[in-house]
């Protein structure tokens, strides 16, 4: 929904900045002459549809190139993911192989222990226990050997055993340092993750944007073929009508119609308003402000509803915003007769009719 509205504003605001580009032609000129015209803003408006195109394409390619960035972060993240977790279950396992080694040390020091309190008893107070039951010298001896074999094999695995409790000790500390590494490691990629993910909702923005963009163009070319195709229509119908106003209006101009001046000629936010707003009722009278000859009464962009009357020597008035139309095209009007009627068509803020003229297309202040 928001890419929606965007894209209508988007196209709003270009077709907004171009809308008046009929109306803005020298009105000296011919019909004719202002079709050309208006075809060469055709042409402009799609060589700029072509830049937004190769814009849009180059931000589709940047955002396809971060979304694959994404995904080699993502598929790295999940590989730390998975070294992190490898390395707590071999420091759990290592954990339990220390255990286990501690529990045998201690099996193998007690056997240790007892066998070193036999070899002492036999070579100090029970000696004499341990030769009386001896068969002969030979045997005694032989008892005695052993004793003292078996302390130093117990003696020996006692060694072994510590030796392996220190080694899986060392292991177990060196797999908390990768865990500890593993995990800044992890971070690291999460963190360029973010980013990267944030990068892409702006390549994502912006791809939207030169969507919009060019869909705006293709609206402003759009509109401009309809305004050609308008000029068109309105060459046959001054031709069939017999042409312009035949006379010179020289008079005083009359108020088009009654109402206070709701917005007066000159420049009007950032722009400049080429006529004057005359604050009305919808269905107040409009009269013609001089006599002449209805050269166009229709539509067009912005005005809404506007009729055109010529009074010769390149002399144009321009009524727009109207809700309906009381004389027609190729009709001759005179000062003060009724022609249209207020309305609020076309970018209107309220009801109002919008009241320009011209000299050879050149917008001229009505009130002098």
């Amino acid at each position: 929904m928001t890419r929606t509205v965007w894209r209508l504003g988007a196209a709003a605001l270009v077709v907004a900045g171009f809308g008046v580009s009929l109306i803005q032609v020298a009105e000296g000129q011919s019909a004719r002459d202002q079709r050309s015209a208006v075809y060469s803003k055709i042409r402009q408006a799609r060589s700029e549809r072509g830049q937004a195109v190769s814009k849009l394409r180059d931000a589709q390619a940047e955002l396809k190139a971060c979304a694959l960035r994404l995904e080699r972060a993502e598929a790295d993240l999940r590989a730390a993911e998975e070294r992190y977790t490898q390395t707590r279950r071999d420091i759990v396992d290592t954990q339990t192989a220390v255990d286990d080694a501690k529990r045998e040390l201690s099996e193998a020091q007690d056997l240790l222990g007892q066998r070193l309190v036999a070899v002492r008893k036999s070579g100090d107070s029970d000696y004499l226990a341990v030769a009386m039951g001896a068969s002969d010298f030979t045997d005694l001896a032989g008892r005695t050997y052993l004793f003292n074999e078996l302390a130093e094999a117990d003696a020996d695995l006692v060694l072994r055993i510590d030796q392996r409790r220190e080694e899986t000790e060392r292991r177990v500390i060196e797999l908390e340092r990768q865990k500890s590494q593993a995990a800044t490691e992890r971070d690291k990629i999460e963190e360029a993750r973010k980013v990267i993910e944030a990068e892409k909702r702006e390549k994502a923005r912006l791809a939207a944007e030169a969507e919009a963009e060019v869909e705006a163009y293709n609206a402003k070319v759009a509109q401009l073929q309809a305004e050609a195709a308008q000029l068109t229509a309105r060459i046959r119908n001054t031709y069939s009508s017999g042409g312009g106003y035949s006379g010179t209006w020289s008079g005083s101009w009359a108020r088009p119609t009654s109402g206070p001046i709701t917005s007066p000629f000159g420049p009007r936010w950032g722009r400049m308003h080429n006529g004057i707003d005359i604050g009305a009722p919808i269905g107040t009278p409009v009269v013609a402000a001089g006599d002449g000859k209805v050269i166009y009464a229709g539509t067009m962009s912005g005005y809404g509803n506007i009729m055109i009357v010529d009074h010769g020597g390149g002399k144009t008035t321009w009524y727009a915003h109207l809700s309906s139309f009381v004389a027609s095209n190729g009709q001759t009007v005179s000062r003060g007769q009724q022609i249209a009627k207020v309305g609020n068509t076309g970018r209107s803020t309220g009801p109002h009719l919008h009241w320009e003229v011209r000299i050879n297309g050149n917008p001229q202040n009505p009130l002098g």
